[in-house]
């Protein structure tokens, strides 16, 4: 009996070992490229350049930094955005003035990856309206898929010692159980349910899936 109880401990710390072994699990499915866009829209008056963050199908941010001298708070500054690879026709989005010459807009008109032509225009209420093109490919998201990670993995250190604690407690209780005299036998199993306790409270407050090992070995040696 006493040899039997020696195995299992032995058994069940190489399990120890080799979960703390392994990589923890990623909280995120995978790592976004998001990485904004700067396109340079030129004109016959002013150049201005346009930044969209991220540079990815939208939702997005946009922003327009215009050269020069300041405009007028009253300026209208639109952007009309058009695809040569989808067919989704032209958009126009009117943006509000920010500091100096800087206009900010966000939504999702960048539904689609593909070229993209856009048009600047900007009419100030005491002169006559100019305009600036150009042009940038949107690409699509790219995700690098997280390697997967078994759900009885470890979360933490705090799993570490929730686990510790609850193989001890399985030892204890065991060898109370079976070969402890009489009047050790309480104390050992108060101590052995108390550690399991505490092991397992560590383990739910750590998120490892560890008292379903404990329940399998009550019934495979118990």
């Amino acid at each position: 009996a006493v040899s039997a109880e020696i195995a299992l401990a032995v058994a069940v710390m190489l399990v120890v070992g080799t979960l703390t072994a392994q990589a923890p699990a990623r909280e995120s499915l995978g790592t976004e490229t998001r990485e904004e866009v700067r396109v340079e829209l030129t004109g016959d008056e002013r150049g201005a350049t346009l930044t969209i963050d991220p540079g990815t199908p939208g939702p997005n941010r946009f922003r327009i930094d215009i050269d020069g001298e300041p405009l007028s708070h009253d300026a209208a500054v639109l952007l009309r955005l058009s695809s040569s690879d989808q067919d989704t026709g032209e958009k126009e989005i009117a943006f509000a003035h920010g500091d100096a010459n800087v206009y900010t807009y966000e939504g999702s008109e960048l539904s689609l990856a593909g070229d993209w032509d856009f048009e600047l225009i900007v009419r100030p209420p005491d002169a006559f309206e100019w305009r600036g093109y150009g042009n940038v490919a949107i690409g699509s998201v790219d995700v690098t898929p997280a390697q997967s990670t078994p759900s009885w993995v470890l979360s933490s250190r705090g799993g570490t010692s929730g686990l510790l604690l609850l193989v001890f407690g399985v030892v204890v209780v065991l060898t109370a159980w079976r070969t402890a005299r009489p009047r050790y036998r309480m104390p050992l199993l108060a101590a052995g349910v108390a550690a399991l306790a505490i092991g397992m409270v560590i383990s739910a407050l750590t998120r490892t899936e560890l008292p379903g090992i404990v329940a399998t070995v009550f019934a495979r040696f118990g």
